[in-house]
């Protein structure tokens, strides 16, 4: 908590380790208190009026900032706004209610800024030579197999786990693998 010590003061300071001790309180991890603590730093700053102070106008000012000024990705104003909107609920607002500076806005990005943020780059991926090559250096036999079963199927994480027995048919030409996930089975 030395980054509360030496990059806030005054009001700002006991606001903050308020909120973290509600965290902590009640039962939050270690690091969403950090990326809270470190979210509400690069905020106050951003704004430029201690919390207290904020009116809904200033509050607006840094919605439309990070919205359309910063490039951020859909995913980190979607964090900041959630983070900013508790944080005032917290502290301003008796643990029971949004105050008039966040009450106003919505936690949800548009759905224009999610289809921009959500941009599939071909160099993001690994080509079959890469994807060979990290099957080669796999630690294990069960490794081995778990990453070619993966990428010969396309299968999500979460719908290769919950495989059973009975959903892998095997016969002369290889394997046939029953998926079910988000799309359905």
């Amino acid at each position: 908590m030395h980054r509360i010590e030496g990059d806030l003061d005054g009001t700002d300071r006991e606001d903050v380790l308020a909120f973290v001790n509600h965290m902590k309180y009640n039962a939050n991890s270690d690091l969403w208190i950090l990326r809270s603590v470190t979210a509400l730093i690069s905020m106050r700053k951003m704004i430029g009026t201690p919390f207290r102070d904020c009116t809904p106008e200033d509050i607006r000012k840094f919605i439309d900032l990070i919205d359309n000024d910063m490039n951020y990705k859909a995913s980190t104003i979607e964090k900041y706004k959630k983070i900013l909107k508790f944080f005032y609920k917290i502290v301003h607002g008796k643990k029971e209610f949004y105050p008039e500076q966040v009450k106003w806005f919505s936690i949800k990005v548009s759905k224009d800024k999610m289809r921009e943020s959500f941009v599939l780059d071909n160099a993001e991926y690994l080509e079959e030579e890469e994807i060979k090559a990290v099957i080669a250096r796999a630690s294990s036999v069960q490794r081995k197999a778990i990453i070619s079963c993966m990428y010969e199927s396309g299968a999500r994480p979460e719908e290769f786990l919950v495989l059973q027995n009975t959903d892998i048919k095997i016969d002369t030409k290889g394997a046939i693998f029953i998926l079910r996930g988000k799309t359905g089975e």
